[in-house]
């Protein structure tokens, strides 16, 4: 089933509605990323009847051929949260190279909500299958207050001419060079998330 587009004049009543009326900032709420330069021309185009923008196009928010987003990208200035429901209007209407799906989560010791941009991945590793999994327990949060919310788990299977090498060493040797510093930040990151 294809999405029906629709006219300027009904699409900018559809996104000032749910921009008023949707919080999309409660606890385990599904949120968006799309660059900020684009957000701007969706402004442009409800708010001074400017042309349609183009495709969302969030490759500028990953590393270089990666699925990882950079490490220093700036609210309001690299990128603005919308809602799932916006998310999903302006995907009809737009469509996007690739969404980017953070949750609403809260720390238990400030009371605040926020968004995880950089939720820890745990690679599992059994036999020839892996399994990633992201946890979303917000920074600093005590064990006895909240358990682990597990919100992706993914098999994968094994591809040919991986090797053993190539796989993530758990509890072995220590990397060194750049590795080796991807993983000590890692490693600091799942202490402050007590994992």
């Amino acid at each position: 089933m294809t999405n029906q587009k629709l006219s300027d004049e009904i699409l900018r009543q559809k996104i000032q509605d749910i921009v008023t009326t949707e919080k999309h900032l409660k606890e385990g709420n599904e949120c968006y990323l799309i660059p900020a330069g684009w957000y701007d021309r969706l402004f442009r185009f409800v708010h001074e009847n400017a042309s349609r923008p183009p495709q969302i196009n969030t490759r500028r928010l990953f590393q270089n051929r990666s699925a990882k987003l950079k490490k220093d990208l700036v609210d309001f200035s690299d990128y603005v949260i919308i809602s799932k429901k916006l998310w999903n209007l302006l995907r009809s209407q737009f469509s996007s190279t690739q969404e980017i799906m953070r949750r609403v989560i809260k720390n238990y010791k400030t009371n605040q909500l926020f968004v995880e941009l950089f939720p820890i991945e745990i690679n599992v590793v059994f036999g020839n299958n892996k399994k990633i999994i992201q946890s979303t327990k917000g920074k600093d949060d005590d064990d006895e207050e909240e358990e682990d919310t597990l919100n992706k788990e993914e098999d994968i299977g094994d591809e040919e001419g991986d090797t053993a090498d190539e796989e993530e060493d758990i509890g072995g040797e220590e990397d060194t060079g750049e590795e080796g510093a991807d993983k000590e930040e890692e490693e600091e990151k799942a202490k402050n998330y007590h994992i």
